[in-house]
């Protein structure tokens, strides 16, 4: 017998392509005669990402339709037919059986292709409800899994609340010990901006570190940002805050593990990651986020454990400094919180995945 082929369709936002990695590393451990391969459409993280991890990448046309104009939409739109031809192609070349979609421009064509094929198909959501994509998707594909609970209407035998997978760095964070911060010591702060080109989090966090600074000791920041990272240096330099920023950190989970308080905005693989590390948080939702998943997003996460979340429009700098500084001076409320946080973590979900795709193409 041949060796199984699998393909896993990503693309735009990190979110999106860092479960995918997580899966596709555990199959390659549980399957090594398996092939694997990832379809993107090159201009989002996949590009970076895919590569650096050892998996090849296959392109196919595709843009993005959310939070786009009228133009951009019209775009996407004229894409799908050959990313739907190009997605085909390859598919049939590779002798692709099993496609796995999750999230991204490259889903839609790839699994629609997919299913004209006849090839097995099964899509990840990581949000709190179905995007708009994946609703589509979803009565076409075989299996649809979800990070979270099942959203209402939807249930079944093809459908699993699963978790979202992270990756075999950020799960080995699951076995640290939950420690507070030192009262005298530096508090070490990890801003995530996310994939989105937003500078909200560069322009508030800055004066907001500023005000817990002066009332409770000195800070250390991580700061990915949305915006230019020199504007960001400038900022916490002028505010007296030892920063470092960058718009992209490959050791995340470097950063999680010597947190100890995450500031961060709230798609459903970041949430995930928190969740193994286990530490109190900002949840700040992007505002313009396609159908404002990232607000449902938070909305569950924080009712489930307990982490602050503001919306941009409702940020109080003076409230949000006296949070942030009680948690400081606090090692037992810091423990207590960091704990919920970590009982929300779905684990192994990278390995019920890889075994669910196991299952499908069987």
């Amino acid at each position: 017998m041949r060796p199984k082929r699998a393909a896993f369709a990503v693309g735009g936002t990190a979110g999106h392509v860092l479960p995918a990695l997580a899966v596709a590393t555990e199959l390659r451990e549980a399957a090594p005669s398996w092939s694997l391969l990832f379809v993107g459409t090159g201009a989002g993280f996949e590009g970076k990402l895919v590569p650096g991890a050892g998996f090849p990448l296959r392109l196919v046309p595709g843009a993005a339709f959310q939070r786009t104009s009228v133009v951009g939409k019209l775009r996407a739109i004229a894409l799908l037919p050959a990313g739907i031809v190009a997605a085909r192609r390859l598919l049939e070349e590779e002798r692709v059986e099993v496609v796995v979609g999750f999230g991204g421009y490259a889903t839609v064509p790839t699994l629609l292709a997919a299913r004209s094929l006849g090839l097995k198909t099964a899509i990840h959501e990581a949000n709190a409800d179905l995007g708009l994509a994946n609703r589509r998707l979803a009565p076409l594909v075989d299996r649809v899994w979800f990070g979270v609970d099942l959203p209402d209407g939807f249930d079944g035998p093809k459908r699993l609340a699963i978790g979202t997978p992270v990756m075999p760095a950020i799960h080995a964070l699951a076995s640290r010990p939950l420690v507070p911060p030192s009262p005298d010591g530096i508090f070490r702060v990890l801003v995530l901006s996310g994939s989105d080109p937003s500078r909200f989090l560069d322009e508030r966090l800055p004066g907001l570190l500023a005000r817990v600074a002066r009332e409770t000791g000195p800070i250390s920041v991580r700061h990915q940002s949305g915006g230019p990272p020199e504007l960001v240096r400038a900022a916490y330099a002028s505010a007296g805050i030892a920063a470092e920023v960058s718009r992209f950190f490959d050791d995340v989970a470097e950063g999680l593990g010597d947190s100890e308080l995450v500031v961060t905005r709230a798609g459903g693989g970041a949430l995930a990651e928190l969740a193994v590390v286990g530490r109190p948080a900002l949840l700040v939702p992007l505002a313009e986020a396609a159908e404002s998943h990232q607000s449902r997003n938070a909305s569950v996460f924080a009712e489930r454990t307990g982490v602050w979340r503001v919306e941009e429009s409702d940020w109080r700098e003076e409230e949000l400094a006296a949070l942030v500084a009680g948690l400081r001076r606090d090692p037992v409320e810091w423990v207590r919180r960091a704990t919920r946080v970590r009982a929300e973590w779905a684990a192994g979900a990278a390995v019920r995945v890889a075994r669910e795709i196991l299952d499908l193409a069987s």
